[in-house]
């Protein structure tokens, strides 16, 4: 070896020398591409995990290689104020709904949530329309991909002070709608859901009370559940903290509807 050496060192052989030297670092550099390529292919789905636990993304194809997303959808309900109505408690404000006939417009405002609710599609394109529905009144602020204003394109509909259709013009793979309830959790109606439009990878609803004076002492969560074809199945509930609950459903078909049953004991309040 130190005769080859030194044989390759001579001044007629240096062009061999620096050829077989330039070998040796493709050779070298191509497998460490190898190594590192094959390792990037497992960890990268890894690092975009965007549920805690699962992995970021189902597979398509028997190979596992193309990555496909799943619609996934997320609910954070903020109760901003709560009264009992039937305990001749004075509206905290009159909040103007203008879609309503004059008549309705001015809404006394007993207890009042507000939605913020986000979708993540599968793929960029037209969204289908979408509905909020309460027992009281809906009054729809936002929606993204941006409106200017929310419309309706049947007039009667409008005035229905119960139910809003949300829908968009624009192709997106991302849907943002922020909706004010007032007066939905009187009565018996002390419960908030939502509702599943396609299979769906993950459902996370929240519901946060922390604005409500004393709600820890008053406020408890009796049940949640997923609702689909008239038959239910009892879910999870998780308090991050005393005023906030959070149920989480992994893997939920078109259709569905997620609901935690609350239970308001106002004699504890007292």
């Amino acid at each position: 070896m130190p005769d080859l050496l030194k044989t390759l060192l001579l001044p007629e052989n240096r062009l061999i020398a620096w050829v077989m030297v330039g070998l040796s670092a493709l050779t070298i550099g191509g497998l460490i591409y190898l190594v590192v390529r094959r390792r990037l292919k497992f960890t990268i789905p890894l690092l975009l995990s965007v549920e805690p636990g699962g992995p970021a993304n189902d597979r398509a194809g028997s190979n596992g290689d193309d990555a496909i997303r799943r619609y996934r959808k997320v609910l954070y309900a903020k109760v901003t104020c709560l009264s009992d109505r039937s305990k001749g408690s004075a509206p905290f404000y009159h909040r103007t709904v203008k879609r309503l006939s004059e008549a309705e417009r001015s809404v006394p405002v007993f207890d009042e949530t507000v939605y913020y609710t986000l979708e993540l599609l599968p793929k960029t394109g037209p969204i289908i329309p979408r509905k909020d529905r309460s027992s009281g009144v809906v009054d729809s602020r936002i929606v993204i991909p941006w409106l200017d204003e929310v419309g309706f394109r049947d007039g009667g509909a409008g005035q229905i002070k119960e139910f809003v259709q949300l829908e968009t013009n624009q192709d997106s793979d991302t849907f943002l709608t922020v909706s004010h309830f007032e007066n939905g959790l009187q009565g018996s109606e002390q419960d908030l859901a939502t509702d599943v439009p396609e299979d769906a990878e993950y459902v996370r609803l929240m519901v946060d009370f922390s604005s409500v004076p004393g709600a820890a002492r008053f406020i408890t969560a009796d049940r949640a559940c997923i609702r689909h074809n008239g038959q239910e199945e009892i879910a999870p509930i998780a308090q991050p903290s005393p005023a906030l609950f959070v149920v989480v459903c992994k893997d939920v078909r078109k259709s569905s509807l997620i609901k935690i049953s609350f239970n308001f004991d106002w004699n504890r309040l007292a």
